[in-house]
């Protein structure tokens, strides 16, 4: 695998989390490493290699295959012994995820997807940090961007300092929490034993909301900025799909989904913690009525579409500039008006000019 170039920006490392804990986890954590897979052989023996080749002594790589039907299976019998192998039928990213962290014995334990990859230092820039040592239930780490050959593209993934303090009372009150995407995670196997196994029909699709959120409840979340990984955008996966141009209505239909079961996830570990969630809080925010708007509008599916006074609502709930809410107000109720047709024309237009709160999907 072609050596990639790696990006260093240390900053604040927010050691203010980093509290003694009485156990034994102020010694150097294990690590397991599971790379999830579904039909991704052309990436998956790059994404393989880096998790073998980390320099941290007790390293772990777990590999699922999700009824892969490419070449997938090949590449991973070439590795051998040297990689536990987990084959299964297809049921999407959540499953491959929980049966994957079945095998996982690591203290920490990181999800790699297969078009991704892990810097050599990862897992040991993780130890020496002592993110692990106290009450952290997780750590961000910054990743850089990659294209599909493995040459380095635009800058990081996300700017430094990256997200770092105790989330809960925001994941309690509107059910948000800034993070890191899969790849760029490590999470302490206590955390991740107190939402695993995640629901598998809701997440076919973006595990990582589900892992993220759910650990993001269990405990404090730390932050190393320093690059320790590549996230590779090609046509397939689907950061780059949603920066397109495209309406794809069933994308946004998975997105509305998938925040209804983050909600409904939410709910249920916070009653598992003794914690009291705002139950509906994620489906008041202004992005998930905003697309619910868009998705009835231009699917017909009336049955899903918010009032436009709960739409304004949601904006009044959050801190947004008065003119903003002004533009975005006014285009909205442009999409709610005009013809489908003219609709979709002013919704294409308006990607990527600020007047969406979020990707469409």
């Amino acid at each position: 695998m072609a050596n990639l170039p790696l990006q260093l920006d240390v900053m604040a490392d927010s050691r203010d989390l980093r509290q003694p804990v009485p156990d034994d986890r102020a010694r150097s954590p294990s690590f397991s490493i599971i790379v999830n897979n579904y039909n991704y052989a052309a990436f998956l023996d790059a994404a393989i290699r880096s998790a073998l080749t980390q320099t941290a002594a007790d390293v772990e790589v777990i590999v699922v295959d999700d009824g892969s039907t490419d070449a997938s299976r090949d590449v991973i019998a070439a590795f051998r012994d040297a990689v536990v192998p987990v084959f299964k039928e297809n049921g999407g990213q959540a499953s491959a995820c929980n049966a994957g962290f079945r095998h996982a014995r690591g203290d920490v334990v990181l999800f790699l997807d297969a078009d991704d990859v892990l810097h050599p230092h990862c897992c040991a820039t993780i130890a020496a940090s002592g993110a692990f040592e106290g009450t952290a239930s997780k750590v961000n780490f910054g990743l850089n961007k990659i294209d599909g050959s493995g040459r380095t593209i635009g800058g990081a993934y996300m700017a430094f300092p990256l997200p770092a303090g105790d989330f809960r009372p925001s994941l309690l009150d509107r059910g948000f929490m800034p993070t890191m995407p899969m790849s760029g995670n490590a999470f302490a196997r206590h955390a991740l034993e107190r939402i695993m196994p995640i629901p598998e029909p809701d997440y076919v699709y973006a595990a990582d909301v589900a892992i993220n959120n759910g650990v993001g409840l269990c405990g404090p979340v730390d932050a190393i900025n320093e690059v320790l990984g590549s996230y590779r955008v090609h046509g397939s996966n689907a950061s780059a799909q949603a920066r397109g141009k495209a309406i794809n209505l069933p994308g946004m239909k998975r997105r509305l989904d998938r925040e209804q079961a983050t909600d409904r996830l939410l709910h249920a570990t916070a009653d598992d913690l003794s914690m009291h969630y705002a139950a509906g809080a994620l489906i008041e925010t202004p992005a998930y009525c905003q697309i619910a708007m868009i998705y009835a509008r231009l699917s017909g599916e009336r049955a899903r579409r918010p009032s436009f006074s709960r739409f304004l609502r949601s904006m009044g709930d959050h801190d947004i500039v008065l003119v903003k809410k002004a533009a975005i107000a006014a285009f909205m109720l442009a999409v709610r008006l005009a013809p489908r047709a003219i609709a979709r024309q002013l919704v294409t237009r308006a990607i990527g000019t600020g007047l969406l709160f979020d990707r469409l999907t």
